[in-house]
């Protein structure tokens, strides 16, 4: 069940915020801590969403989805979170089908670089956990299974080093992890071949979208593109997939497009550490998750572990919430499980990673109804390091236009 479906997120968050304040003085910092315990996986920083440091769009983006945020969570009941629950089933598994398709259609061998792995293992610290997500997979229609750890040590060896004392393991057959990063590049590569598709290359960053009255007298608008190397372009259509930036593109449209993108940034942390390499097969035999930490390979000589989501507004927009907490549980928990087949320096190696948070964890794709011509293509959520990519390479709007 995603994280943004229940009531109890609002309690989880305030609990989990006041414990890491706790443990921060009581221990000083993760990497001093053992692993009996479940790190917190939340942070809130009020001041980084509102403060002095986040501009008057970045506040009215966060006013703009707390609202929808207590809406979703304080009106969620059960039967409206396992419907919920029953959509994102949905959705991976319309996802697993068209990752399959493509890979079988490409014309390029893809399954080398992509690090493909079927087959998830989720590892929990008590029975009663265990048996609850075996259940809620098996109510969305997914096939699951409770394994032995000697069951899951032969799936997945690494699983032997865990630090965890006493572990119930849940095996989900049909999940399929893969380096997302470089299926994108494939998949612009096979769209730039594409005859029926053309494409404008643009040396200049976008710097500012408005709506001007179309002279056709049957257009009720256009939209007029700005980049930073003074060109002006003039669309009859706009598909914002701006990750985190797109509610702030949003209102710079019109209000109600404002209104109708209720996103917001959701820090995490992902670390990528080198491995001696395998020829041709990923490091790892399954993906796996533990402590709400996911851990997968995305190559045969790369492991990536992922986790954490901190409300704590916009990149560079506020202060630091759970200082270090994040990097240093991760690194922590690689040092202890990998340390011996890194061939990286794993301290210091983790990077920050922004994803794009809708109030239910349902991405917002489609038409925003207030404006027409106006698409949008956000809120996935996903736990990988694209979104820490484009921002550092400040691609703040990816575009597909349809032209007059």
């Amino acid at each position: 069940m995603h994280i943004t479906s229940r009531r109890s997120t609002l309690s989880k968050i305030a609990l989990d915020s006041m414990r890491e304040t706790y443990l921060s003085f009581k221990s000083g910092n993760a990497d001093a801590r053992d692993f009996s315990s479940v790190p917190p996986y939340f942070g809130f920083s009020l001041t980084g969403c509102i403060g002095w440091k986040a501009s008057w769009d970045e506040r009215l983006c966060f006013m703009t989805f707390l609202f929808h945020f207590l809406k979703t969570t304080l009106l969620t009941g059960e039967n409206k979170a396992q419907e919920r629950g029953k959509i994102m089933v949905q959705l991976a598994r319309a996802n697993r089908v068209a990752l399959e398709k493509y890979i079988t259609t490409s014309n390029n061998d893809l399954n080398e670089g992509l690090g493909l792995q079927k087959g998830f293992i989720s590892v929990y610290r008590t029975k009663e956990k265990a048996v609850q997500a075996l259940k809620e997979v098996h109510i969305f229609g997914e096939e699951a299974e409770l394994l032995s750890r000697n069951e899951a040590i032969d799936l997945e060896p690494k699983l032997a080093d865990l630090p965890l004392k006493e572990s119930y393991y849940v095996h989900r057959k049909d999940d399929q992890a893969a380096d997302c990063a470089e299926l994108i590049r494939s998949m612009i590569h096979s769209f730039r071949d594409d005859k029926m598709i053309s494409y404008v290359n643009d040396n200049g960053l976008v710097q500012d979208i408005r709506m001007t009255r179309a002279e056709d007298p049957y257009s009720h608008h256009r939209f007029q593109v700005a980049l930073s190397d003074g060109a002006i372009h003039e669309f009859d259509h706009v598909i914002l997939t701006a990750g985190i930036f797109s509610p702030i593109w949003a209102k710079k449209i019109s209000w109600r497009a404002g209104q109708s993108c209720p996103i917001f940034p959701l820090r995490g942390y992902s670390l990528t550490l080198f491995t001696k390499s395998k020829e041709n097969t990923p490091f790892l035999k399954k993906g796996m998750s533990f402590d709400s930490i996911y851990c997968t390979s995305v190559a045969p000589n790369m492991v990536r572990l992922t986790g954490f989501g901190e409300i704590a507004g916009f990149p560079d927009g506020g202060i630091d919430i759970c200082r270090k907490v994040g990097p240093m549980v991760l690194e922590k928990y690689a040092k202890y499980i990998f340390g011996k087949d890194a061939v990286s320096d794993i301290d210091s190696a983790t990077l920050p990673c922004f994803r794009p948070m809708s109030p239910d964890d349902v991405p917002l794709v489609g038409s925003i109804r207030a404006v027409s011509g106006l698409f949008i293509h956000s809120g996935h959520g996903t736990l990988d390091l694209v979104g820490h990519y484009l921002w550092r390479q400040h691609t703040v709007l990816h575009k597909m236009y349809v032209t007059r």
